[in-house]
């Protein structure tokens, strides 16, 4: 287990993928298909090469996700919609292959310190200045973000490493994390479909996206239900969950 996790961490740092950060409007479809083909079609490709083998192994399949991919964030569109597919696409495999022993899961990290940010950077800035009116002056003031020279880490006493963790105070986590729930997605008895990694504020973030969308699928004069019976559904949910 131990290997596994160095080795997992280590490829982790070096991750260099398709994050085309940017006002969305801006976008042309031959960077929409580039993203899909790497972060969606990549996986049903590689997930279709091995699949007699796993069925006859009764092997894993481990998706890495987003937390994105359970909710949406201002110039993360088309990255988020890959996730998104991710967290679908992992659902199926799921259903359709454990009859055959197969066990799907997704990985769903928040801020993970690697090399993303660096290695998309020319391309973000790229993608920001072609934006056209109206939409210019935003452009141009997130330009002037992702240029400026990156702020100094904070040491411990410092305010910025004492506040509270929020979405302008990121405490990315270590890659680690990531590579010990996908060694624990390969070799738990009993793995589950989603695994979200990062912090709890991160993991708080999550769940009030999640509430919101459960408030918006139930606010409907065909099914609106009560309070009481939302939290009925929850602790339903909840001792099924202790039974595995």
């Amino acid at each position: 287990m131990a290997r596994c996790v160095d080795g997992a961490a280590d490829e982790l740092r070096k991750i260099d993928s398709v994050v085309p950060l940017r006002c969305d409007v801006t976008k042309p479809d031959e960077e929409m298909l580039r993203i899909f083909d790497v972060n969606v079609f990549g996986s049903h490709r590689m997930t279709n090469a091995f699949l007699p083998l796993l069925v006859e192994s009764k092997g894993r399949i481990v998706n890495i996700g987003l937390q994105g991919g359970m909710l949406s964030k201002k110039y993360y569109g088309p990255y988020t919609m890959t996730k998104h597919a991710i967290e679908a696409y992992t659902e199926t495999l799921r259903l359709e292959l454990e009859p055959y022993g197969v066990l799907a899961r997704v990985i769903q990290p928040g801020g993970v310190t690697t090399n993303i940010s660096a290695a998309s950077h020319a391309g973000t800035v790229a993608r920001f200045q072609r934006a056209q009116p109206p939409f210019r002056e935003e452009a141009d003031a997130i330009l002037g973000y992702v240029t400026a020279p990156p702020p100094e880490r904070a040491t411990s006493g410092d305010a910025a490493a004492e506040a509270e963790e929020s979405d302008t105070n990121r405490r990315p986590s270590s890659p680690e994390i990531v590579a010990v729930a996908v060694c624990d997605a390969l070799f738990s008895p009993t793995p589950k479909l989603h695994d979200l990694v990062g912090t709890r504020w991160e993991g708080y973030r999550v769940l009030d996206a999640l509430v919101t969308k459960l408030l918006d699928e139930d606010d409907n004069p065909k099914h609106n239900y009560s309070r009481d019976e939302l939290i009925a559904l929850l602790d339903r949910q909840i001792a099924e969950r202790a039974k595995t």
